[in-house]
């Protein structure tokens, strides 16, 4: 993977959109783990670089 699809953890953070744009919010009490050497990232990052550019998520 190159730098702009690195994959990271955030515990207990709020992810919100506005006008189309998504953010990830990170306050008091989250915890943000880069570099995970945990394996279990790795099917779900290989699954998402594989998908089309137009492939747009729907809500739920």
């Amino acid at each position: 993977m190159d730098s702009k699809s690195r994959v990271i953890l955030a515990r207990n953070a709020k992810m919100s959109e506005y006008n189309g744009v998504r953010s990830v919010n990170l306050g008091a009490g989250c915890a943000v783990y880069l570099e995970l050497l945990h394996p279990g990232p790795v099917p779900l990052a290989t699954w998402y670089t594989s998908l089309a550019s137009s492939f747009a998520f729907g809500s739920i």
